[in-house]
């Protein structure tokens, strides 16, 4: 039975984030409603998400920049949830969620947004967080509602929409992808300034100190790939150290020290942590 219920389970996300699913819920143009928003993204079957509030366009940068997310469905199902009525009656709703997410490790996360302001206006809402929690469990995935504390945290949110506006193009100049190769060929961990240092300019003349140049852009491609990884707890910057990622399954070997020797004078300089 265990078996069987994961067999269905998996065929009801595969379905979810195939090209056969639409949208539950559609924004209609109204004169008393903001128009809709659309998010660009490779991550979507449909190329084009639809958003009903800044906070869930905020909410898909980071999702975008994600190299962990490999699928975005938005308003994904209506689904019937048990809960409990305020007469204290088991009784069904139903909701549809803003998007369903899949993980390059298969996890499944079903995430709704709502600013701080708008649940405190919704006594229910944390009664409806716990049976959705509850819900998808049985699907084996995880709910989570967002507000904009976690979603506008600095400086991450900032970070990650840095790095989306660096995001590979079609037509891009070919040299962004031969920096980006020579970057894969340095011996990392190194900062940003290392890599300017280190990476022989090409064609491109911008400015190569410039946060929206060649080494920043190749470097924020490379991340958004899953290549390398770079310390998001910190601003997006020349000191920011740029490290291989490590690949499922794959061990690297530690970089060689730069240790010197112990009869030379001075102090040594360690990189940087930096986090996924």
């Amino acid at each position: 039975m265990e078996f069987e219920k994961k067999l269905q389970n998996k065929a009801h996300w595969k379905h979810v984030f195939s090209a056969d699913n639409i949208a539950h819920r559609s924004i209609k143009l109204e004169s008393s409603c903001k128009p809709p928003m659309w998010f660009p993204t490779s991550k979507s079957v449909s190329r084009l998400l639809q958003t009903r509030e800044p906070l869930m366009h905020d909410l898909l940068t980071h999702l975008d920049v994600n190299s962990d997310v490999i699928a975005i469905a938005e308003y994904p199902e209506e689904v019937e949830y048990w809960t409990v009525a305020t007469n204290g009656e088991p009784t069904i709703r139903s909701h549809v969620p803003n998007l369903a997410v899949l993980m390059r490790d298969g996890l499944v996360a079903v995430i709704d947004v709502m600013s701080t302001a708008n649940q405190a206006e919704r006594p229910g809402i944390d009664q409806r967080t716990d049976d959705l929690k509850a819900h998808y469990q049985g699907l084996q995935a995880h709910y989570v509602l967002l507000d904009e504390k976690t979603i506008r945290q600095q400086p991450h949110f900032d970070n990650r929409r840095h790095m989306w506006s660096l995001r590979k193009v079609a037509g891009q100049h070919p040299d962004y992808d031969r920096i980006a190769r020579s970057i894969l060929k340095q011996p990392l961990p190194l900062s940003i300034r290392d890599l300017m240092r280190r990476v022989r300019p090409i064609v491109l003349s911008s400015d190569w100190s410039d946060e929206t140049g060649p080494v920043f852009t190749a470097v924020a491609q490379l991340a958004m790939a899953g290549q390398v990884q770079v310390d998001m707890n910190r601003r997006f910057s020349q000191h920011t150290v740029v490290r291989f990622r490590p690949q499922l399954g794959e061990v690297r070997p530690l970089p060689p020290s730069r240790r010197r020797p112990a009869s030379s004078l001075g102090t040594t300089r360690g990189p940087a942590t930096a986090a996924a």
